[in-house]
């Protein structure tokens, strides 16, 4: 079988990207992103805020975001591009 070497790039770049967001996160946020995760979202990207990191997680249409302190809004109003 030939391997793509633009979509192992593409693979490794997406690891990548997901261990930074991880990697940027508070351990409150983690312990909140356990459960949304048993939940069926998923982390999508992290925004730094005035107060730290914020993780904005998904599961379809719903957007679940998690404050540096754990604090969870779900459907918030962020603008998302």
């Amino acid at each position: 079988m030939i391997k793509d070497s633009n979509y192992e790039c593409r693979e490794k770049g997406k690891t990548q990207n997901i261990k930074d967001n991880i990697d940027r996160l508070s351990i409150s946020q983690e312990i909140v992103l356990i459960e949304a995760f048993s939940l069926g979202f998923s982390l999508q990207h992290t925004r730094v805020v005035n107060d730290g990191v914020l993780a904005i997680a998904n599961k379809g249409d719903c957007i679940l975001t998690i404050t540096p302190s754990g604090i969870t809004e779900y459907n918030s109003q962020l603008a998302i591009r």
